[in-house]
């Protein structure tokens, strides 16, 4: 396997820091594309949103005129 297709394989791991910075940002009201991308590391948008939902964060009401609630 080149270098290349081990790298896309490679899932990063959830360190105590980076569960708390998505804690800070999620309660902050960042979306999870943001999130991902101040994370970096090639963490993706889905990878935040499975986080947050084996965390429990609480989720967000989105209202049309004025954005979350």
């Amino acid at each position: 396997m080149n270098d290349v297709s081990a790298a896309v394989g490679e899932k990063m791991p959830w360190t105590d820091d980076r569960v708390e910075l998505l804690k800070k940002l999620w309660a902050e009201g960042l979306s999870a594309s943001q999130i991902a991308g101040k994370l970096g590391m090639g963490v993706t948008r889905n990878a935040v949103i499975g986080k947050v939902h084996r965390l429990n964060l609480a989720g967000r009401v989105w209202d049309a005129k004025t954005g979350f609630k």
